[in-house]
């Protein structure tokens, strides 16, 4: 993408392979998008996202058909699935807090320009309507020790 593009997390991960599995999906779709680490203070370690042009994400959502399938409890289980999901070639989106303005100012960045509907709540899987029921059956399977 040009340097001067708006542009804007789409959607972010703790597990480098769920971003890059959702962000070639999305350049396999025709949108141009970058795979990016954003710093995450509350989680003392990065986070990967994937960028997409601001004036973009409409026609991507509506692409995407992006449909809940769970949500977790917490943080950590709803990245371990997608992680999980990615290694088995299905692309994801782990919904965050609100996009709204954050501290008494109104800066600093909050959850994923995804959500406009509230179905994707924090820590809510969801996966582009082409692959609920390939998620669906690696979801049904049990997690193995090894």
């Amino acid at each position: 993408m040009a340097g001067s593009d708006y542009t804007d997390v789409f959607a972010s991960f703790s597990d480098l392979v769920a971003a890059e599995t959702l962000a070639k999906f999305i350049a396999a779709s025709g949108f141009p998008c970058d795979l990016v680490v954003v710093p995450d203070s509350l989680a003392f370690s990065n986070r990967y996202g994937v960028r997409v042009a601001r004036g973009l994400i409409d026609d991507l959502k509506e692409t995407l058909k992006l449909t809940p399938l769970t949500t977790y409890a917490d943080y950590v289980s709803a990245h371990v699935v997608a992680g999980r999901l990615a290694r088995e070639n299905i692309p994801c989106v782990v919904g965050g807090m609100p996009v709204t303005g954050v501290g008494p100012w109104g800066i600093g960045m909050s959850g994923v320009p995804i959500d406009d509907d509230g179905r994707l709540g924090l820590n809510t899987l969801a996966v582009p309507q082409s692959f609920v029921d390939a998620a669906k059956r690696v979801l049904a399977d049990p997690i193995s020790e090894a």
